[in-house]
């Protein structure tokens, strides 16, 4: 079982513009043991003067419940930051109920002149945790759900993408997790390069 980190750019949008989506489905884990449930999401951003840009969103399910709100500004040529905070409650199997939340830092830049992109993102967990959608419904699986007492603290990661024109992208990135109740960390590493070659895409990549 691994983790893949993944990031979402900076929010950043021009004044007056929108942006708006809702999704209804089925949770569905790879664990076959583990329950379907329904779930939606619904964000919303907005471009405010000044190049601000404001968003938030919801997230639910039936043992399940985020809001998440925050705040982009565009930097021009510097890039873009946004800083965003959210807060849930989840009740894992077999367990009270739970709330917690925690803040994101993000930020994003990209250099047109080589094609390069940068991601930096960190997030901070209040001292009661945080516990995600899929952490909570995974534990509504047939027989006794999984436990951990470990508790999230802190997460950094740093994405790299370069474009090679024709030759394709390259990307590398790289992310660590802190924990309470003396587990330590976590720290990954991967780096991935795809290439399309008549409509055919081809991609390889490596995780540490």
């Amino acid at each position: 079982e691994f983790s893949v980190p993944y990031q979402t750019p900076a929010i950043a949008l021009q004044e007056g513009h929108r942006v708006y989506n809702l999704m209804a489905g089925q949770y569905r884990a790879s664990d076959n043991a583990v329950d379907a449930a329904p779930v939606a999401q619904a964000p919303v951003m907005y471009g405010l003067p000044w190049s601000l840009t404001l968003y938030g969103g919801l997230q639910g399910a039936e043992h399940y419940q985020a809001t998440t709100a925050g705040l982009g500004i565009s930097l021009g040529s510097w890039g873009a930051v946004s800083l965003d905070g959210t807060y849930g409650r989840g009740q894992k199997k077999g367990h009270d109920r739970e709330t917690g939340g925690f803040g994101r830092l993000r930020y994003s830049k990209s250099v047109e002149a080589t094609n390069t992109s940068l991601t930096l993102s960190t997030t901070r967990y209040d001292a009661s945790g945080f516990s995600t959608l899929s952490e909570v419904l995974d534990s509504y699986r047939q027989g006794s759900p999984a436990s951990s007492d470990a508790q999230r603290r802190s997460e950094t990661s740093l994405t790299l993408g370069q474009s090679l024109g024709g030759w394709g992208s390259f990307s590398l990135s790289g992310s660590r997790n802190s924990y309470g109740n003396g587990h330590g960390s976590t720290e990954s590493f991967s780096a991935g390069y795809g290439v399309g070659i008549r409509g055919v895409s081809l991609s390889l990549n490596a995780t540490q």
